[in-house]
């Protein structure tokens, strides 16, 4: 059976992936198409999903890099009007990084179906003294991207809970995270 193999240098990780290459029946003929089942693909997407932003995660952001959470305090705002909220933050931060020479990288994910309405931000370290007044419409719980320089975890926590919101009718947020323009994606070697 053929193998092909997917290897990805994102960051300081190395990502293979083994798979077969086509599906061969014992008498050596390709299998006929099958029909999976909703649950097979959605399981399917989700590791697709998981995957593709830990690598984008590792690959764009270092240890010392912000994982910030931007919560609401009073009304809770509709969606719709936190998306407006999260880029102008962005942009604000944007405004920031620049100022300060830094090249602004960011990821950024709503949730909202079974919590309160909240934002997460993986971005480029600038002073988070000049990040606190930008968010004004509650806190902004800060951390530090952690020493081992692989995000796996964070990145299956982030995919595991807009993949129940992402998809619903009349979703402004029609992705599961989106990032800014700069955010460079690895490169996939296949043999």
């Amino acid at each position: 059976m053929k193998i092909v193999v997917e290897t990805c240098v994102a960051g300081a990780c190395i990502d293979r992936t083994y798979r077969p290459a086509i599906m061969i029946t014992k008498s050596g003929k390709r299998a006929a198409k099958s029909n999976p089942t909703t649950d097979a693909v959605l399981a399917v997407n989700q590791r697709n999903a998981e995957k593709s932003l830990t690598r984008l995660i590792n690959h764009n952001f270092a240890p010392g890099d912000w994982h910030l959470v931007l919560n609401y305090d009073g009304n809770i705002p509709t969606p719709d009007q936190a998306k407006k909220d999260k880029d102008r933050f962005t942009r604000k931060l944007k405004a920031i990084a620049d100022k300060e020479g830094i090249e602004l990288k960011w990821i950024a994910v709503t949730e909202y179906k079974h919590a309160r309405i909240h934002h997460h931000i993986i971005c480029s370290h600038v002073t988070f003294e000049k990040i606190l007044p930008l968010w004004t419409h509650g806190q902004v719980r800060p951390s530090v991207l952690s020493k081992t320089r692989n995000y796996s975890r964070l990145a299956e926590y982030l995919v595991k809970e807009t993949s129940k919101t992402f998809r619903d009718d009349g979703n402004v947020f029609k992705r599961r995270y989106t990032t800014s323009r700069n955010v460079v994606k690895p490169s996939v070697r296949k043999t």
